[in-house]
């Protein structure tokens, strides 16, 4: 017997122990449904817009009164396919790439709006038009989770005054519209 033939004899007789079968393919990856077609393409669509600008001024227009339309329509129970969620991550990711590489300070010297700040105004703009698409205390809670998540991140962030009064009226509108989802929802923390 040449060596060959002698290594090979133990594959040989675990295939034929085996049954030579190969394990049976892997089922195909389950179709994404409308709602989710829908609100990746949209999140992509946004996320070259975002990455075409040039200027913080394209910028907001590219983002302003987009995210929220793109979360109005979905269902709350939509479950993302893993090819649909792994495109959105991408998408929602490379927004937030091309956001702050267009607000970064070029030369770092920290003078006139800081990356930071105009960051901050990015995301408040997001926040403000997700609030108010909100239909219901479950999206309202999901917006305050991020508004948290958003002081936390900038708690450093120096701003201009301008952008600190930006800032403020953005908010105030976030919460007048999370004050009309309370109040229809009944909640007893609505204001009045």
């Amino acid at each position: 017997m040449s060596r060959l033939a002698f290594a090979c004899a133990p594959l040989a007789a675990a295939l034929l122990a085996c049954g030579g079968n190969t394990p049976p393919p892997a089922p195909p990856a389950p179709e994404p449904s409308e709602a989710e077609r829908r609100l990746v393409a949209e999140a992509e669509a946004i996320a070259a817009d975002v990455c075409a600008c040039k200027d913080v001024e394209c910028l907001a227009g590219a983002i302003d009164g987009r995210w929220g339309p793109a979360f109005q329509d979905t269902p709350m129970d939509l479950t993302l396919t893993d090819a649909g969620a792994a495109r959105y991550a991408r998408a929602y990711l490379g927004t937030s790439v091309c956001v702050r590489k267009l607000t970064a300070d070029p030369d770092g010297a920290g003078e006139g709006p800081s990356d930071a700040s105009r960051a901050a105004l990015a995301d408040m703009r997001t926040l403000r038009d997700q609030a108010c698409t909100c239909k219901d205390m479950a999206c309202v809670d999901r917006v305050m989770d991020d508004f948290m998540a958003l002081g936390e991140r900038h708690k450093d962030t120096k701003a201009s005054d301008a952008a600190v009064e930006e800032f403020s009226a953005m908010f105030e509108e976030m919460q007048a519209c999370i004050a009309e989802v309370q109040a229809a929802s009944g909640d007893p923390g609505a204001a009045p």
